[in-house]
């Protein structure tokens, strides 16, 4: 589709679809690293747990098994953030985001390289997830697709919390079935904050 069609400001259609584009500066706007690093590290504290478990034995646990699983999980939590910034420099700095959006929903539309960048996430996550040795390199590249505005389309319908991150021009759309992420530049962040949240349910605004 024209990249024109995606202007910088918020722009209603004649289709009666609101169009926008944001340039998100991944050195600069920590919400998706931040997201990254939160659900890697829920991963890895529940397996950490798990590992301790395991490794008890009449109810004592080793200082040296505590240290050694620590450093495991801390060494994949680096490599999560070494992943996130090696896809900022495929990106060149830029994570380029194309919005649709209209009464029922609101659609992120991709581009190659959007999908390339997120292909390359899950990619090095998957290695990381090799390098620790731990079965749960499964379930954490899966968590890297979903994560960062990757699931793509939200009905407002469907929608079961709202939370706004100003700071960062974002704000998360969670459902039943997973998130949205939406980022807005700050002169229309208002006016998008505002439309989403009259059409989603009222549970989903408390």
């Amino acid at each position: 589709m024209d990249e024109s069609m995606y202007p910088k400001r918020v722009t209603l259609g004649e289709d009666q679809v609101y169009r926008w584009s944001y340039d998100m500066d991944m050195y600069r706007n920590h919400y998706l690293r931040n997201v990254l690093l939160k659900v890697f590290g829920v991963i890895c504290l529940v397996c950490w747990i798990f590992l301790l478990f395991l490794f008890t034995q009449d109810g004592r646990l080793s200082f040296r098994v505590v240290l050694i699983t620590l450093l495991i999980f801390g060494g994949f939590m680096l490599l999560v953030l070494a992943g996130y910034y090696l896809a900022a420099m495929i990106m060149r700095g830029k994570y380029h985001l194309r919005f649709e959006m209209n009464d029922e929903a609101v659609l992120l539309v991709r581009k190659e390289s959007t999908e390339r960048m997120m292909q390359n996430m899950a990619l090095i996550t998957m290695m990381a997830g090799r390098a620790a040795g731990k079965p749960m390199r499964g379930l954490a590249s899966g968590a890297a697709i979903q994560t960062g505005a990757a699931s793509g389309l939200t009905f407002f319908c469907q929608v079961r919390s709202m939370k706004e991150h100003p700071q960062y021009d974002a704000f998360n759309l969670r459902s039943l079935t997973g998130g949205n992420q939406i980022w807005v530049g700050p002169e229309d962040y208002a006016f998008v904050r505002g439309y989403v949240w009259s059409r989603i349910p009222e549970r989903a605004r408390h």
